[in-house]
């Protein structure tokens, strides 16, 4: 009898009963698929998208023809040795800046350098876990580094930190360099800065002294190639996650895959308006990046912030949109042994993993109040002229209201005229 009533059911309910069967299990496969994408694991096409990921960059090809003209203007200094005090510091864009100002320095000074080392905030990880803290090396490709250098000026030696540096003579004092930002002054030029230095080194060398080490305050632009590689399997597994990001690994700028947000707020409730500056509080910053990806018909975004409350937050409001939009970040995308290897990192370093990956985003949008949106937005800027399409970045500032920053690849929203006018003329793309 029940078999009977069964069988004489209209075909509307076996269609809903097979749906009700199978829901379970497709939501099952779902999760399973979302914790183990195809392709997370080692084999061959992950290992092709990681290599071609890596084989470009912005900055390729090096062209050291620039360098090399300028070094061979110069009478180099064998007994002039610069050393950056205290290694770098700061944020990872402030660090690469400083590094290639330090560079920069010592190629108008026509001296050697002690191979600049970077120096932590704080010898531990996000987890409060302590962790060694790193040289030059673990931040940086060493070896591109020297290559590069020896490539584009060879007059210039690099010692390294250490048993070299034990016949030079280090002078107590540390030197300032003279500006050489000649839009701000006219008398900032290298025959300024070189008659600065003499004068100062004439203060401060004992003449009976055979070598010399003077200590300059003030990074380069590859990173690591652990890191580097940590960044492309976050790119990686994005795409295998989310399947309808169409990610050419060969592309430098992949062309309307994702888009990269940088979100910097302000600590305290009463400044969350920044003496009332447009996108310096959460609501109206995240509104606008958001804004930013629905602009450009994206429904991921690969966010980061050194405030993790504020990216949760962000993530969140991203979910309420009509349609929504995924916030992710290298922590949600990676698998739990890559996880391990980035929680391994130092802050420092898992920063420079968001470095990575958002200056290859294809759209960037990031507030002026961080160093790392002008490092990203800049570097791109570069890049895209050097592909022939040129657009002012800053007729934005005209066309419209708090925005300081668009070339239609990269935002920066906001302004602040200190930072204009300092930090923009004076970065290093």
């Amino acid at each position: 009898m029940y078999v009977k009533q069964l069988t004489n059911k209209p075909p509307a309910f076996y269609a809903v009963a097979l749906v009700v069967t199978l829901a379970p299990l497709y939501f099952g496969s779902y999760q399973y698929r979302i914790r183990h994408p195809y392709g997370g694991g080692m084999g061959g096409s992950f290992l092709t998208f990681i290599q071609d990921w890596l084989d470009r960059d912005l900055i390729q090809p090096f062209d050291p023809s620039p360098i090399a003209a300028h070094c061979k203007r110069s009478t180099w200094r064998s007994d002039l040795i610069f050393n950056l005090e205290g290694g770098p510091r700061g944020d990872v864009a402030e660090l690469r800046s400083s590094v290639l100002d330090f560079i920069f320095y010592a190629i108008e000074a026509s001296a050697s350098i002690v191979l600049p080392y970077a120096e932590e905030r704080a010898g531990f990880n996000e987890e409060g876990k302590a962790v060694e803290l790193p040289d030059f090396g673990m931040l940086f490709d060493r070896t591109w580094f020297l290559e590069a250098i020896g490539q584009a000026c060879p007059q210039m030696t690099v010692y390294t930190p250490g048993a070299e540096m034990e016949d030079m003579v280090s002078l107590p004092r540390t030197y300032t360099p003279y500006s050489r930002r000649i839009d701000i002054g006219k008398g900032n030029t290298k025959d300024d800065f070189l008659h600065d230095l003499d004068a100062w080194l004439k203060e401060g060398v004992n003449t009976t002294s055979g070598g010399r080490a003077t200590l300059v305050s003030l990074e380069r632009s590859l990173c690591n190639e652990d890191v580097r590689r940590l960044a492309a399997t976050v790119v990686k597994a994005s795409a295998a996650m989310y399947p309808w990001l169409k990610i050419n690994a060969r592309e430098v700028i992949p062309s309307q895959a994702f888009v990269g947000a940088y979100l910097h707020t302000f600590d305290y409730d009463a400044e969350s308006s920044k003496n009332g500056e447009a996108y310096s509080g959460f609501s109206a910053q995240a509104d606008a990046l958001l804004a930013y990806a629905a602009q450009h018909n994206s429904h991921v975004v690969y966010t980061a912030s050194e405030n993790v409350t504020e990216l949760a937050r962000l993530k969140q409001k991203a979910a309420y949109l009509s349609p929504p939009i995924i916030a992710i970040t290298k922590f949600s995308v990676l698998t739990d042994s890559d996880v391990n290897t980035l929680k391994s990192l130092t802050p420092r370093q898992q920063k420079l993993v968001d470095y990575e990956v958002l200056r290859r985003s294809s759209v960037f949008v990031g507030p002026i109040w961080s160093p790392m949106s002008y490092a990203i937005a800049l570097a791109r800027n570069e890049w895209w002229s050097g592909q022939g399409r040129v657009n002012d970045p800053w007729y934005v500032t005209h066309a419209e209201t708090g925005i300081a920053f668009d070339d239609g690849m990269s935002r920066v929203l906001g302004r602040d005229g200190l930072i204009e006018q300092r930090v923009v003329r004076a970065i290093w793309p």
